[in-house]
């Protein structure tokens, strides 16, 4: 799966993330991402990855072993 770039336009950063195959995203990718991105405690300028869409959006899609697992969505 290639890499994706999610971006915050608010506070101007991006962050690259390698998904698994079908698009998904660990739960510690997810914190890493939002680290990068915003990492302001309380900010809701973005999605859970600290995410302002352009492009891209990650989503909530399920649990494994009580960890949430996100997929990446193609904005059209």
């Amino acid at each position: 799966m290639a890499n994706h770039v999610l971006y915050n336009e608010y506070h101007a950063t991006t962050a690259t993330v390698r998904p698994a195959w079908g698009g998904t995203l660990s739960h510690e990718q997810v914190r890493r991402a939002w680290r990068k991105l915003c990492g302001v405690a309380g900010c809701t300028c973005g999605g859970p990855a600290g995410e302002r869409p352009v492009g891209v959006e990650c989503v909530r899609y399920g649990a494994v072993d009580a960890e949430n697992i996100y997929k990446i969505i193609p904005i059209t």
